[in-house]
C-alpha cells in the first residue's frame, strides 16, 4: 500500500468505546485511545522516501500512533545493517537494509526475533489489516474471540507477504494458538 493511501484508510478508521465503558475511563486516556490510529503531517512540505515507513516517521505525527504492540519511535535511527523506526514490545522494529524486510529485533542485541513483511508497503497493509480489526472490536479486548483473532494474525501475516510472518502477527494479536 502507498503511503498516501494508508494515511486516508487510516484517518477513516473510528475507534469507539461503549458509553458505560466510557464512563469508567479517564478522560484524557479516551481521548488518547480514540486518537491513536490517527495520522497528522507535522509541516505543509512533504519529504519524499523510497520507503513508505521512512516517509511516514519524518513526515507525520506519530507520537501517540499505536496499533496492538506496534508503535513508531520517536527518532528514525540507522546503523550499518538497520534503519530504526518503530517498537514492539520494548523491541526494535526495523528495516534490513540489504533486503528491505521488516523484522523484530531484540533491544539491544543483534538478534532478529521475528520476520515482520517483505518490504514496508506490504507492512502498512497488515497494519491497516489490524487496524481495521481494532476498529471491529469497538474498545473490547480484541484478544478476547481467539478464533477470530488468529484468523486476522493469518490474514495480516499473507497482506505482508507470506505465511512466515505469521509469529508475529499472532504475538502482536494476542493470538494465543
Amino acid at each position: 500500500m502507498l503511503l498516501q493511501e494508508f494515511v486516508v484508510k487510516m484517518n477513516n478508521i473510528h475507534l469507539s468505546v461503549s458509553d458505560e465503558s466510557a464512563a469508567n475511563l479517564d478522560a484524557q486516556w479516551l481521548t488518547n485511545y480514540l486518537l491513536r490510529l490517527k495520522l497528522f503531517p507535522k509541516t505543509s512540505t512533504i519529504v519524499r522516501y523510497n520507503n513508505p515507513l521512512l516517509e511516514l516517521a519524518h513526515n507525520y505525527n506519530v507520537s501517540k500512533f499505536e496499533l496492538p504492540s506496534i508503535c513508531f519511535s520517536s527518532l528514525v535511527e540507522e546503523d550499518d545493517r538497520y534503519i530504526y523506526w518503530g517498537r514492539c514490545d520494548g523491541d526494535d522494529l526495523v528495516i534490513e537494509k540489504a533486503t528491505d524486510k521488516i523484522v523484530c529485533k531484540e533491544f539491544c542485541a543483534d538478534y532478529i526475533i521475528w520476520e515482520c513483511a517483505d518490504n514496508a508497503f506490504k507492512f502498512l497493509d497488515a497494519m491497516y489489516k489490524m487496524a481495521q480489526y481494532v476498529e471491529s472490536c469497538g474498545g473490547d479486548d480484541i484478544s478476547e474471540n481467539q478464533i477470530k483473532v488468529c484468523q486476522i494474525a493469518l490474514e495480516c501475516a499473507l497482506l505482508a507477504g507470506s505465511e512466515a510472518y505469521l509469529a508475529f502477527y499472532a504475538t502482536a494479536l494476542g493470538c494465543e494458538k
